[in-house]
């Protein structure tokens, strides 16, 4: 059993002293880099900036609020994104390689520079890290509804998803809280967090069981997201019922821990990480 003041470390934050400033910016500069017109050194200025930003938003802790918190440090694939789209574009940049797949090829190279035709185009970019009917989509993407699917059928549908993610999602609470954070006793919320493990010794079934549970949380909650974004932006009339298919695939086809990551998981980052494993694998082999 830990002691007190090892206990006491849980609940003592690093000083929220810095600033929100750097992490609005970080956005900004994003924005700007895929809103601004073509010109020379366009590529290198805003990588630089971008870079630059990102240390410093991570050295500025503004909030001592987890969920707060969260939101922005979920940042760095967003900004991994941009810097990908904008090293591995040609001249005149990212406007002249990247389209939606029902809209003119290099459409943003008819749009103002800073327009709000353009300024969405970017924000689309810079949210749908997957390229969703664009024609930079990443491999492996689940069948999503088609394009003739109804609105509001697909809400609700998508509405009964929730509920069940969300009944799931409260189930998995209540066995972590019993399996981590509960005592032989009964007791809630004493035991120190920082030791948390699923091993349970000579009960391999119980340590899988453990596990499992653990495995299942993440999967839910950021399914669970997923289709709520689904619900709103669809009903809001923001995009269409097969801009949204399904965040993983299928668990049918986890038969290896290369199927896991490349056709089951979500694919977030799939995108920034290809060029780069690319590029070195060319490079080196």
């Amino acid at each position: 059993m830990q002691d007190s003041s090892d206990y006491d470390r849980n609940f003592v934050f690093t000083p929220a002293d810095g600033s929100i400033t750097p992490h609005l910016l970080l956005f900004a500069v994003q924005m700007l880099a895929l809103t601004a017109p073509p010109f020379a050194g366009r590529q290198m200025l805003f990588s630089i900036a971008i870079v630059l930003l990102a240390i410093a938003a991570s050295v500025n802790r503004f909030t001592s609020n987890p969920g707060l918190a969260q939101f922005f440090s979920l940042a760095w694939p967003h900004y991994l994104s941009v810097l990908e789209k904008l090293f591995t574009s040609h001249y005149p940049g990212p406007e002249a390689a990247l389209w939606r797949v029902d809209r003119p090829a290099k459409e943003a190279l008819h749009m103002y520079p800073f327009g709000v035709a353009k300024l969405l185009w970017a924000f689309v970019i810079w949210f749908n890290l997957r390229g969703i009917r664009w024609n930079y989509q990443v491999k492996n993407i689940p069948s999503g509804p088609p394009s003739s699917s109804g609105r509001w059928s697909f809400v609700a549908r998508q509405l009964f998803v929730f509920i069940r993610l969300l009944l799931m999602a409260d189930l998995l609470s209540q066995l972590a809280i019993h399996n981590f954070y509960t005592t032989l006793d009964g007791s809630v919320g004493t035991i120190n967090s920082r030791w948390l493990t699923t091993r349970v010794e000579s009960n391999f079934a119980c340590q899988l069981y453990r596990t499992a549970t653990v495995g299942m949380i993440p999967y839910t909650f950021m399914n669970l997201q997923y289709i709520a974004g689904a619900i709103v932006w669809v009903t809001l009339g923001i995009s269409k019922p097969a801009d949204w298919p399904p965040f993983f695939g299928n668990v049918s086809q986890v038969t290896s821990v290369r199927a896991f990551w490349g056709k089951f998981w979500h694919q977030m980052i799939r995108r920034v990480s290809a060029p780069v494993s690319t590029l070195l694998f060319n490079n080196h082999f």
